[in-house]
């Protein structure tokens, strides 16, 4: 209960934060950057809300408003996202046979 009324003071509403704090912080929801539910009903990018919690709490520099801004970082981090996403079986394996069917219609023998 103290933390959580030390960054009240110092941050703001923490139930906002909840998400991206500590060990909340989930690497494959921030890459890929899908919409969460706040508690109060906001609909928000998981990657928004992490570069808002460390807007407020940076000390230098915010990694993730950069890597957000960089276009490059940004798209390098949506493909690492989305090879995650792509990761199951079945999806590799139809991903698989259509490269395979789109190769032999181009390359008949």
């Amino acid at each position: 209960m103290l933390v959580q009324q030390a960054f009240e003071k110092n941050v703001g509403n923490f139930a906002r934060y909840k998400y991206v704090v500590g060990d909340n912080f989930d690497v494959l929801k921030w890459l890929q950057d899908r919409y969460i539910t706040l508690d109060d009903g906001t609909r928000i990018k998981y990657r928004e809300l992490a570069a808002e919690y460390y807007d407020k709490i940076k000390k230098t520099i915010n990694i993730f408003s950069v890597i957000n801004t960089l276009p490059h970082f940004s798209k390098m981090f949506e493909l690492m996202g989305t090879v995650f996403t792509v990761h199951s079986f079945p999806v590799r394996t139809r991903i698989v046979q259509e490269a395979v069917r789109q190769y032999k219609a181009v390359n008949p023998r």
